[in-house]
């Protein structure tokens, strides 16, 4: 008997080469339409942070005026020291708080600038890339995208009178040579304490803080001048500069820089920036918003009837 012994012979199955591509480029279009929605999910997660930063904001600042019976000045002139200092205790922070010496002089004395090498997350907005200063002086400190709105700087739209302010070409204490002069119709103002009582257009209707935290405007690299955020203002003698406060001035998203005290707010959500009313309440307002409703929203005492667009 002969045993005839022989290879077996098995079948394999696979993909073939034009299968396999087919595969990879369904894939592909998948993940191609799943990103937009993955990164509109995560701008929606980091927006509403930063909306709860300026809620936490506006507690903080309610606290102090329930404690002192004003708001916290802008910026401090005899310090140089900014509001968000004035609010560490009523965000967890009396620790740091503490660390600072309220003396008069320069934002650069013993125990007030270096303490900006410490990173306050409720003062930076999570869609905002820049969060250390970005003058040449202070590249290790934080900043802060949160400011307190000076005022309008422009027209009244329902008397076509001037806004009040420091802002004269010719004159006043902190003239428009001076980084764009100081707004007098605001909330937050440099060396003033303001209180609700002398917000007459309504606390509703009023904003408190702005964000500011966009990156390049059109053509340029300043980076819209970001500094610590222990850094207040100063007075005529220093050049009236405010780095905590800021006119409103220019569009949102209009990325203006050509006056210190004038630059734009603006942001990197898409289409507009977050705001802090005085009552507490934080709205988006779009860029598209008429310029003249913004100066309205931004005075806190210029009689005009309000209507968010």
């Amino acid at each position: 008997m002969s045993v005839r012994l022989g290879l077996s012979r098995k079948k394999y199955s696979g993909f073939t080469l034009v299968e396999l591509l087919v595969v990879i480029a369904i894939i592909g279009v998948l993940i191609a339409l799943l990103l937009p929605a993955v990164q509109q999910a995560r701008e929606a997660a980091r927006r509403m942070q930063c909306s709860n930063n300026l809620k936490q904001l506006g507690l903080a600042l309610h606290n102090y005026h329930d404690t002192f019976g004003k708001l916290p000045s802008g910026g401090h002139q005899e310090t140089q020291l900014s509001w968000h200092v004035s609010v560490l205790p009523f965000i967890e922070q009396p620790a740091l708080y503490e660390l600072f010496a309220f003396t008069t002089g320069g934002y650069e004395q013993a125990n007030k600038v270096e303490h900006s090498v410490n990173r306050v997350d409720g003062f930076l907005c999570p869609s905002g890339p820049i969060e250390m200063a970005t003058d040449t002086a202070h590249t290790d400190k934080y900043t802060t995208h949160y400011y307190g709105v000076m005022g309008p700087k422009g027209t009244n739209p329902v008397n076509s009178n001037a806004y009040d302010g420091n802002y004269s070409s010719t004159g006043g204490t902190c003239p428009v040579s001076s980084h764009g002069g100081l707004s007098n119709q605001g909330t937050l103002r440099t060396n003033e304490n303001r209180a609700f009582r002398d917000v007459t257009d309504g606390t509703s209707n009023t904003l408190l803080v702005g964000e500011k935290s966009w990156v390049n405007f059109s053509g340029g690299t300043d980076f819209a001048r970001y500094r610590p955020w222990t850094k207040g203002s100063t007075g005529a003698s220093s050049g009236c500069w405010a780095t905590a406060v800021k006119n409103l001035a220019y569009p949102i998203n209009s990325q203006h820089v050509t006056q210190y005290n004038d630059i734009s707010f603006g942001s990197e959500h898409p289409g507009g920036a977050m705001f802090l009313n005085v009552d507490g309440s934080v709205a988006f307002l779009p860029e598209t918003i008429d310029f003249g409703v913004l100066l309205s929203n931004a005075s806190r005492d210029g009689g005009e009837p309000v209507v968010r667009n």
